[in-house]
């Protein structure tokens, strides 16, 4: 820990009033000071100087001299983000991703800067802990810990693809972990748990129409949706069989939207159907279904005897 930082922390980090702190710090050396820590990001940083930056940034983002201040704060508060997940801090990233919720819903963040804020939430998909993938699923499945901007309020036919492949493989890590959420010591409160949250994002993706089901047909969407179906079908997980259970109903769709697609002789859906089911085809092992190895397998069949 340098002594000048902790310093420099103990001093801001007491001050309240934004008239305060351009009196004691005019603008141009609030410049210079968030200049300063942003050079102090630095791989061999400790998570206690880091921690510190995080929080002096904060205070020149809600109370700093100016707009350009502020924008300053904000790119040194994503770089210690990005920093913390690419170093693997996971007490940074927990403290980046508490801040981040804190100032999604502060008084004094503008309208068009919540998407700023919402897009930084969104990088804690690549984060490796398993209690910060936890709480990024919470941020978009528990409409109590985050009321305004969870999935359930989104205009889904608006969301993009990215945020849906990036959700993938933290809900499949989830799933495989196979531990409650509500057993777990969370740092936020939650109001949900695991198979609650299993149960929306089914609802949403597979069976919904903002998914495997969406009108607009996309390959990047559904092969990930597919992989990470696929996949927990085929685990040990406590969730196996919902989404056994959801390859089974898919399929059963699939038949139908086929049957339709060559109805009304639309052949370039037919072409992109017939591709998803034999890349399902290709990735299922049936006999990880146990007890619903036979409906599976009369499922797929059902599809392949189509031309």
């Amino acid at each position: 820990m340098t002594e000048s930082l902790l310093d420099l922390y103990k001093r801001i980090i007491t001050i309240k009033d934004g008239m305060e702190l351009e009196h004691l710090y005019p603008e141009k050396k609030q410049e210079t000071i968030l200049e300063n820590l942003i050079s102090a990001i630095q791989p061999e940083s400790s998570d206690q100087d880091l921690l510190m930056i995080t929080k002096c940034c904060l205070h020149f983002l809600e109370i700093g001299a100016s707009d350009s201040i502020k924008d300053d704060a904000e790119t040194c508060l994503s770089m210690i983000k990005t920093f913390s997940i690419n170093q693997n801090k996971e007490n940074v990233q927990l403290l980046c991703f508490k801040n981040y919720l804190r100032i999604l819903y502060s008084r004094w963040l503008p309208d068009e800067q919540k998407n700023t804020c919402i897009n930084e939430i969104n990088e804690f998909h690549r984060s490796s802990h398993i209690l910060i993938q936890f709480l990024y699923l919470l941020f978009y499945f528990d409409d109590k810990l985050n009321p305004d901007y969870n999935l359930l309020k989104q205009d889904l036919s608006h969301f993009p693809i990215s945020k849906i492949t990036s959700l993938c493989p933290v809900y499949q890590s989830l799933c495989e972990h196979s531990t409650d959420i509500k057993e777990m010591s969370l740092p936020l409160t939650c109001s949900i748990s695991t198979e609650s949250i299993t149960q929306r994002f089914l609802n949403q993706f597979i069976y919904g129409d903002h998914g495997l089901r969406h009108k607009h047909y996309d390959k990047t969407r559904n092969h990930a949706l597919l992989n990470t179906l696929i996949s927990l079908a085929h685990s040990t997980s406590k969730s196996a069989s919902s989404h056994q259970k959801a390859i089974i109903k898919h399929l059963d769709f699939l038949y139908n939207a086929l049957n339709n697609a060559e109805k009304k002789e639309d052949i370039d859906h037919f072409l992109e159907l017939k591709e998803e089911l034999q890349f399902i085809k290709n990735s299922l092992s049936p006999e990880k279904f146990e007890k619903l190895k036979p409906n599976v397998i009369k499922s797929l069949n059902k599809c392949l005897e189509l031309h």
